[in-house]
């Protein structure tokens, strides 16, 4: 389980150097002709949300609740927003009973995106081992993302659940 608000995958961030002057900075391509210096980051919130993710699962692994997963996955991944500021008591109370569910953005594809890019050579080799994925989005008082990994076998299934860092019960899943 990670706390905090779950963050989605934002697609990096492309640019074209400039001076200060406005022209741009270029190279000598292949070709010998000049060519514009293109760069590219990942935005911070999205770097800090993996190395959250990150960090929990390195806790587990450490503490000995985790080892890398082989084969073909499944992944439960279920992630809890934010209520919002405003709303009825009788709408809240939905909200939290799962009746009422979040259809706004972010996108549950990008949410599980950046989860399972995350949790690769960290958890698992590759996320091509995921064969089924799982993705909820809920309403909470206590925004988190709780994610659950199993390994799959033919006659029998072995399950991993990440509890938050420091948890210590053994009543996971």
């Amino acid at each position: 389980m990670v706390y905090g608000k779950p963050v989605s995958k934002a697609r990096a961030r492309t640019f074209v150097l400039r001076r200060k002057d406005g022209s741009l900075v270029t190279y000598r391509g292949p070709n010998g002709k000049p060519m514009p210096v293109v760069k590219s980051y990942t935005p911070s919130h999205v770097t800090d949300a993996e190395g959250s993710i990150v960090a929990v699962a390195q806790q587990v692994v450490r503490e000995g609740r985790a080892s890398i997963l082989a084969g073909a996955l499944e992944a439960e991944l279920t992630f809890f927003r934010d209520l919002p500021k405003s709303c009825s008591k009788k709408k809240r109370e939905a909200m939290l009973a799962g009746i009422e569910r979040p259809v706004t953005k972010p996108d549950w594809d990008n949410l599980g995106k950046l989860v399972t890019d995350a949790l690769e050579g960290v958890l698992y080799a590759h996320d091509a081992a995921l064969t089924d994925v799982l993705v909820r989005k809920r309403y909470s008082e206590t925004p988190r993302t709780e994610i659950v990994l199993r390994e799959v076998r033919v006659g029998q299934e072995e399950s991993l659940a990440l509890p938050a860092a420091g948890d210590r019960r053994d009543d996971h899943p």
